[in-house]
């Protein structure tokens, strides 16, 4: 019997210190596995705030997309109103301009039938006294 117990004496240390080695290396594996879930959450953390951040940029962008734009139709819109009323002020000029010559005209045509007339009269005058 004591020579069962001197052969598992050595035995039984080895197991013990197979035994710690196994509980070292379980602790590591645990240590392990709580660090992947802190990384785990860090990063997804990190995802969460680059979306918000990318979400944030996009918002801007397209906040100034859209101011820039609506300046753009301003301006021209402004353009366009500015360019109908030279077009208006060139076609009130334009009608001014045909009236002047239509009185102009009219003068000239009526100072012609008063010269014809007179012309006719003096005409017919220098027949009387002829």
């Amino acid at each position: 019997a004591t020579s069962a117990h001197a052969g598992s004496g050595p035995e039984l240390a080895r197991l013990r210190a197979e035994i710690a080695d196994h509980e070292t290396k379980f602790r590591l594996l645990k240590n392990q596995d709580i660090t992947i879930r802190k990384l785990e959450a860090s990063l997804s953390s990190l995802r969460d705030d680059m979306h918000s951040q990318v979400d944030t940029a996009v918002a801007a962008a397209q906040k100034d997309a859209e101011e820039s734009a609506a300046a753009r139709v301003a301006d021209a819109l402004g353009r366009e109103r500015a360019a109908r009323a030279k077009e208006e002020g060139a076609r009130t000029e334009l009608r001014a301009e045909r009236a002047a010559r239509a009185a102009l005209e009219s003068d000239v045509a009526g100072s012609n039938t008063d010269g014809q007339e007179e012309e006719t009269t003096r005409a017919a005058e220098r027949g009387v006294l002829l």
